[in-house]
């Protein structure tokens, strides 16, 4: 187990927003997080990444706390994706570029690598010289998670990444995500308002519902 996030609970204005949230999540492992609007989907993500800080529980990566990693190091490690695409006022080659200009990075820029991963998730090359904020909302959700992935994290959190996509795009985010997984078997999880999506993937179906995340077994 490399991922596990016990008794996370979180509150804001008075409100409790997650209570007694528990997740594991192994090599290999896809899920997809689903649940009413309101559930806390997005607070759980961005909480398991360490963007937001949780009221109480625990959270580990290989048996060790986000603070114990360095927070930088561990929001390469454990990588969130929002669902709208946060894109500088640059062209898609400076933003794919932007977080390899920090040492947790580990790594350059790979310019071949990022033209090869756009053209995978649907996005032509001649985009890169294009600026960021002038593509599509779909085309940005492609480029956030091209960023992502370039970062070849441990644990990526993924917020409605097929959200604003056509049918045939879709299957062909999903067709890469899904191979990836077999190849690099790192784990994957989530936020899908799309009832097939988990049937598509392969994966593990979760619901957040009352403040408990459970994947049907081993206390997960």
């Amino acid at each position: 187990m490399i991922f596990d996030a016990k008794n996370i609970s979180v509150a804001a204005g008075g409100r409790t927003l997650l209570e007694g949230v528990e997740l594991r999540m192994d090599k290999g492992d896809l899920f997809v997080l689903s649940g009413q609007s309101g559930a806390g989907k997005t607070t759980l993500l961005r909480v398991l990444a360490w963007l937001d800080l949780p009221q109480a529980g625990e959270i580990e990566f290989e048996g060790k706390s986000p603070l114990e990693w360095g927070v930088n190091n561990y929001r390469r490690k454990v990588v969130y994706v929002s669902q709208r695409a946060a894109m500088m006022d640059e062209s898609v080659e400076n933003n794919l570029r932007r977080v390899f200009r920090y040492a947790s990075a580990g790594k350059g820029f790979d310019r071949d690598r990022a033209v090869s991963l756009l053209e995978k998730l649907g996005v032509e090359p001649e985009r890169m010289g294009q600026d960021a904020r002038s593509l599509s909302e779909g085309q940005q959700q492609r480029v956030s998670l091209a960023r992502a992935l370039m970062l070849e994290p441990e644990i990526l959190l993924l917020d409605e990444p097929t959200g604003s996509l056509d049918p045939d795009t879709v299957g062909m985010v999903e067709e890469y995500l899904v191979g990836e997984v077999a190849k690099r078997s790192f784990a994957i999880l989530v936020v899908s308002h799309d009832p097939g999506q988990a049937g598509r993937l392969g994966a593990k179906k979760i619901e957040l519902a009352s403040w408990l995340v459970s994947n049907g077994g081993g206390g997960a």
